[in-house]
């Protein structure tokens, strides 16, 4: 069982609800931002609580690129998927998993399930 949770950043709220009740309803434990310097802020105290980060790539303020690069500086163990509706971004392949919108829920379940092992 996962002992640690999962974080989603995006700035819709519509598409943070629906993330967060899919994944509520298969076990995990998730906490949700729809502001990333918000998510930062809260996140880097507490970023060994997470196991996962979903992360929209385009937001204000900061892209999901360089959010989920501060994160992973402070926890090299985390997993990291980022899903974005553009295809020809670039990004650490060593580093994030890349989902493209639009995604199927089946599909996000999918890869939460095989990228949480502990």
């Amino acid at each position: 069982m996962l002992t640690k949770g999962i974080a989603i950043i995006d700035d819709e709220l519509d598409l943070v609800n629906l993330y967060k009740e899919a994944l509520e309803m298969n076990g995990y434990k998730v906490c949700t931002f729809t502001d990333p310097t918000d998510a930062l802020d809260k996140l880097q105290n507490k970023i060994g609580n997470y196991a996962l980060v979903i992360s929209d790539y385009r937001m204000p303020a900061m892209n999901g690129n360089d959010l989920c690069t501060k994160l992973i500086n402070l926890n090299p163990k985390l997993k990291i998927i980022i899903i974005s509706a553009f295809q020809d971004i670039e990004y650490d392949k060593s580093k994030f998993i890349w989902l493209n919108k639009p995604i199927l829920i089946s599909q996000l379940l999918k890869t939460v399930k095989e990228n949480l092992t502990e």
